[in-house]
């Protein structure tokens, strides 16, 4: 039987990142896994009659922490590149993510952690000002499962509910997000350990103190990542 097959974790990795689910090892002295990523992300952004959406690359670093059952987990992702498919507008988008998480058995995993995300808009020929920079921070929750499919790797699921304080420029809200992911992991070598995964992202803003809209993002992400082992 594969050497991953009973030692699955899903962990939350913000590209909110709310759950980007990773597989690593139980271990009672505690082990160190960085990983990095390139993702593709289709984000869709909806004002009122506001209807604007982007293409994006983007890179993911983080830093995973295990001590027998549990697991800390740091996350950080930015654009690096993005087209709109809106003429005059420019995206961006960053993404972090703390969490800590608790393995309940071989294959199920909860997690619960704290998250930022901002997106900005900008106007292409307006470079002296900032057309809209929307923020959600707070916490989420969240859980995972994974299946070994030897002696290939593992198959493996997870979703989050976030409950976050929104801010749109200088109007203040409150936001929740969900976030889905289905992902597979295999082993390349002793240490090297590969994952691709499809994540849904959907976050919901309202009740903004100088809006009398409410705003809708959705974040599909396609991510391929490394993590390396000691």
């Amino acid at each position: 039987m594969m050497r991953n097959a009973k030692r699955f974790i899903a962990l939350s990795s913000a590209s909110l990142f709310m759950a980007l689910p990773l597989v690593v090892p139980a271990e009672e002295n505690g082990q160190w896994i960085p990983n990095l990523s390139i993702n593709y992300r289709d984000l869709s952004y909806s004002a009122g009659l506001t209807d604007v959406s982007a293409k994006m690359i983007s890179a993911g670093a983080g830093l995973t922490l295990t001590h027998g059952q549990l697991y800390l987990n740091t996350a950080f992702e930015t654009d690096i590149s993005a087209n709109s498919d809106n003429v005059g507008l420019e995206f961006g988008r960053d993404d972090m993510a703390l969490s800590i998480g608790y393995r309940l058995s071989d294959t199920i995993s909860t997690f619960a952690g704290y998250k930022y995300g901002r997106t900005q808009i900008d106007l292409s020929n307006n470079p002296a000002g900032v057309a809209v920079k929307l923020t959600g921070r707070g916490p989420f929750i969240g859980a995972g499962a994974g299946w070994p499919v030897a002696p290939y790797g593992v198959l493996f699921f997870s979703a989050a509910y976030a409950n976050l304080d929104a801010r749109y420029n200088e109007s203040s809200g409150k936001a929740t997000g969900t976030s889905l992911s289905l992902g597979w992991r295999g082993r390349i070598n002793e240490h090297w350990d590969y994952k691709l995964v499809l994540v849904r992202h959907d976050y919901y803003h309202q009740d903004f103190t100088d809006l009398t809209i409410d705003i809708n993002e959705d974040i599909l992400s396609i991510n391929a990542g490394l993590s390396y082992q000691f």
